[in-house]
């Protein structure tokens, strides 16, 4: 069994918290908290609302909201810099992002001439990744094969959201596929009696004869079943197996 992945990829996140009055169902303007970022986002963790032994009034409710993709911080000229509100006129946003890129300020909230403005935004695009075997290269070349041959392939389950991702399918095609052990390849036939179950393309078959030095499970690539009356019910299997991974 070959696997990669699987291990936790350390990444931050940049914060605002904010509360917001509700007189009489009216909204009032969200009084920002915390604006910041940390460095690293836990696995898990607990959202409370409020964290204190001296505290009156009514939580209406406690919303956590994703900005999507963009996020707009301004810094006015001799000032500090601060988040802006990323959404609609009804979340009491300042400004929104469109799908084209563009930024548009609502009214009443166009930035002062001297302020600046820096977007960050995260798009959608192909996760891509290569993988080189440089130990089975070497092993290639002293057994006198060719060294270097090329797979393009794309990851279609589960579906990479990164390059990470997709380096880590191609180093398990490498390491399963790529080796001097793994070239493989060939036909067995048998009956159903000879199997404890049914085999399919993809299967894992696993070949142990001494007699040419061969210990390894194989990869079943094609499965013909052949029936004749003249068997007995007995069911023949012609299966082509190829690109084996060592034991």
């Amino acid at each position: 069994m070959v696997s990669y992945g699987g291990q936790s990829n350390i990444v931050g996140a940049m914060l605002q918290l904010e509360i917001q009055q509700f007189v009489n169902g009216v909204a009032g303007m969200p009084v920002t908290l915390y604006d910041g970022s940390i460095a690293s986002l836990p696995a898990a963790f607990m959202v409370v609302a409020a964290s204190s032994i001296n505290l009156m009034g009514t939580m209406r409710a406690l919303n956590l909201t994703n900005l999507g993709s963009g996020w707009v911080v301004s810094t006015p000229a001799n000032g500090t810099q601060f988040t802006r509100r990323v959404g609609t006129t009804a979340q009491a946003a300042e400004c929104h992002v469109e799908s084209t890129g563009r930024l548009m300020f609502y009214t009443g909230y166009a930035p002062p001439v001297g302020e600046l403005i820096a977007v960050s935004y995260r798009t959608v695009g192909r996760a891509v990744g290569r993988q080189v075997n440089s130990a089975s290269q070497q092993a290639l070349t002293q057994a006198g094969f060719p060294p270097v041959c090329a797979w393009i392939g794309s990851v279609t389950s589960r579906a990479a959201r990164s390059s990470q991702d997709c380096r880590n399918a191609a180093q398990t095609i490498v390491q399963a596929a790529s080796s001097v052990s793994a070239l493989w390849s060939g036909a067995y036939s048998g009956t159903r009696a000879s199997f404890a179950s049914d085999v399919w393309p993809g299967d894992a078959l696993s070949l142990n004869a001494p007699s040419t030095n061969l210990n390894a499970q194989v990869v079943v690539r094609s499965v013909k079943v052949s029936y004749k009356a003249s068997y007995q019910d007995l069911v023949e299997y012609a299966i082509g197996f190829a690109h084996c991974c060592p034991k």
